[in-house]
């Protein structure tokens, strides 16, 4: 499971995103942005509740959370410990 998918369809699901993603902004509350993902995960998984895609719902949402951590958290974590000095001796 990755974030990187062909430029094909980045163009097909960026044109079916548009809309979504010119009204998401930094102010937008974490409890709105977790009702999108869980509707896009209720319709992903629609008619079909079995263990298996549980997994691939749990699945998907922890590579998300590690690529998420991978790109931007630890980067700026790192700024930080540049700026602020290290915790950990």
């Amino acid at each position: 499971m990755t974030p990187y998918i062909d430029k094909e369809s980045r163009v097909f699901w960026d044109a079916k995103m548009t809309n979504l993603l010119e009204v998401i902004d930094s102010d937008v509350e974490a409890g709105k942005i977790n009702y999108i993902i869980t509707k896009l995960l209720q319709k992903w998984i629609k008619n079909k509740l079995r263990y298996i895609s549980i997994c691939l719902v749990c699945g998907t949402l922890v590579c998300v959370l590690l690529e998420f951590y991978r790109r931007v958290a630890a980067p700026y974590e790192d700024k930080k410990i540049d700026e602020e000095g290290d915790v950990f001796e």
